[in-house]
């Protein structure tokens, strides 16, 4: 392996090492593993980087040559690179790209390894407490990166330690089997319509025994209970803002995130799904309030760096889905 770079995939050994199951964001595929652009950056530890399409973010190299590469969003994607110690890690089996993207590969490498090895050490000044970059780029660029499973391989402590993690996805909330739901509730927390309604029914009636005894909830702040029937063991009731456009809105939604993730903490909660609160009846405009969602919920994680608490937003739609991607991923 003494070529600048060379295309690799990975085996079957580093997958069972490394289970999709427990390390979300190394990615697989069903029929087939992806194919890296794989170069040494100390003797026995090589980056391996993903050949990938619908890439939405801007921490990659992204493909041009091709009407294909442009359409399929195809690049290599700097947050889902890997660090790699161990020979056997590496398939025998050959590996295979588009001749446009293999050609193009070959023309950039020396950028594509530049800004590889930049977002690298900008992860680990971030770990080392070493960084310039502010709390939510740092948030936006290493959220979702997998170079969080490789301290050891990179010499950084706190290995046992991986980084708070936002995800969202299109659900039906009260299917989900995490520590804890949000509620977006009305003030008396006795139930109503929308989500609140949907989780109430599925919790069953000791739902609202247990909230009656809270007597009630002020607009931004948070209140927890049992789960019951539910899959998730406990619902974080909060209050949302009905929208008028003054100055408290934002304000009173931002701390339904932060009050509810206080919670969340302050009862060892390691997992919680927001759905997207005042976005229904209480007719908070999406834009913003997925705006304020997300910036409160990193901001919350960079305060907190030392409590793992992995969020994930629950989207009821394609639209909101397709916005919290594009917030998340900006």
């Amino acid at each position: 392996m003494d070529k600048d770079f060379e295309l690799k995939i990975l085996s079957k050994e580093f997958y069972e090492n490394y289970p999709s199951t427990k390390y979300k964001e190394i990615l697989t595929k069903k029929e087939r593993p992806y194919t890296c652009l794989m170069f040494e950056i100390h003797k026995g530890y090589y980056v391996c980087i993903p050949y990938r399409t619908e890439i939405t973010h801007k921490y990659s190299y992204r493909f041009h040559k091709s009407k294909r590469s442009v359409k399929n969003k195809s690049g290599l994607d700097y947050t889902k690179m890997v660090i790699v110690g161990k020979e056997s890690y590496f398939s025998t089996v050959s590996a295979v790209v588009d001749n446009d993207e293999y050609i193009e590969t070959v023309q950039n490498i020396t950028r594509i390894k530049r800004e590889a090895l930049s977002f690298l050490d900008d992860y680990i000044a971030c770990i080392t407490q070493n960084s310039s970059l502010s709390p939510q780029e740092i948030s936006r660029r290493y959220s979702f990166c997998a170079l969080q499973y490789f301290h050891k391989e990179l010499g950084l402590e706190r290995e046992d330690k991986p980084m708070s993690k936002i995800t969202y996805i299109k659900a039906d909330i009260t299917k989900l089997d995490i520590d804890a739901i949000v509620n977006a509730a009305n003030s008396s927390l006795l139930g109503g319509g929308g989500v609140d309604g949907a989780i109430h029914r599925a919790a069953g009636p000791e739902l609202l025994a247990e909230c009656r005894t809270l007597h009630g909830c002020e607009t931004g702040d948070a209140k927890i209970t049992k789960g019951y029937k539910l899959p998730a063991k406990h619902v974080i009731h909060t209050v949302g803002p009905i929208y008028s456009g003054s100055e408290s809105d934002p304000v009173k939604l931002k701390s339904c995130y932060t009050k509810s993730l206080d919670l969340a903490k302050e009862n060892d909660l390691h997992s919680i799904a927001f759905p997207a609160i005042s976005c229904g009846v209480y007719g908070y405009p999406w834009e913003d309030a997925t705006e304020i969602a997300v910036a409160a919920v990193r901001e919350w994680q960079t305060k907190n760096a030392d409590y793992e608490l992995d969020v994930t937003f629950c989207c009821f739609s394609d639209d909101m889905y397709a916005l919290y991607d594009r917030k998340i991923c900006k």
